[in-house]
């Protein structure tokens, strides 16, 4: 029998310190369960992501749904009250999802990845990262338009729409209020079909799907 332990490919080692800072989460679930793209599934992670702002003073400012994992992008005030939100968000994703597929029990591996984003272009890295990791999986979708599950159509900053998003209406993310995080997306826009490269950022993008197996 598998227990949820070996399940899990994140390590048991102590979480990142925090101090009113963005961080890249990952949360990842257990094996052969449905696909988080489906519609359903999709907006159920949506209306969690959207009733779990501002708690505990922590805020999600971006996200991606994969078929089997969930990137997040969230301020958090420290690392206490950033396991609280993480906690939150996870509760509230597994109660619906169980809900609609008719179990019961865990539905994501032990332990989410967080990593603090300190620099400018360690934020930017990581808004790419997040909002284009359909595109880097080889997700179909159509040419020129930002991935519908993620916080891309909402997302400001795209090359060549002068600060202009596809969608205005009923944002589910929060705006960021941290320092840099703003400047970081407004100095280097993303364009709509830029993948994140391996090559050029190895050391936080190929490490981090190594760590965890994506």
């Amino acid at each position: 029998m598998i227990t949820r332990n070996q399940e899990s490919r994140v390590p048991h080692r102590r979480r990142p310190r925090v101090s009113h800072e963005p961080l890249h989460v990952t949360l990842h679930l257990i094996d052969r369960l449905p696909n988080l793209r489906n519609h359903r599934e999709h907006r159920l992670i949506v209306g969690a992501i959207r009733k779990c702002q501002e708690r505990f003073g922590c805020r999600v400012f971006g996200y991606c749904v994969l078929s089997n994992h969930l990137h997040v992008l969230i301020e958090a005030v420290n690392e206490s009250t950033l396991a609280q939100a993480m906690k939150g968000l996870e509760v509230r994703i597994a109660r619906g999802l169980n809900k609609l597929w008719q179990r019961k029990g865990s539905i994501f591996r032990e332990r989410f990845h967080g990593r603090v984003l300190k620099t400018l272009k360690d934020i930017h890295r990581a808004v790419r990262y997040v909002i284009q990791n359909g595109r880097k999986h080889g997700v179909p979708m159509p040419k020129d338009q930002p991935d519908p599950c993620s916080s891309g159509p909402w997302y400001r900053y795209w090359q060549g729409r002068e600060g202009q998003p596809f969608r205005t209406d009923d944002c589910p993310v929060a705006k960021p209020q941290t320092m840099y995080v703003e400047m970081a997306c407004s100095r280097f826009p993303i364009g709509l079909d830029e993948l994140p490269m391996r090559r050029e950022n190895w050391l936080d993008e190929e490490h981090l799907e190594v760590l965890l197996g994506v």
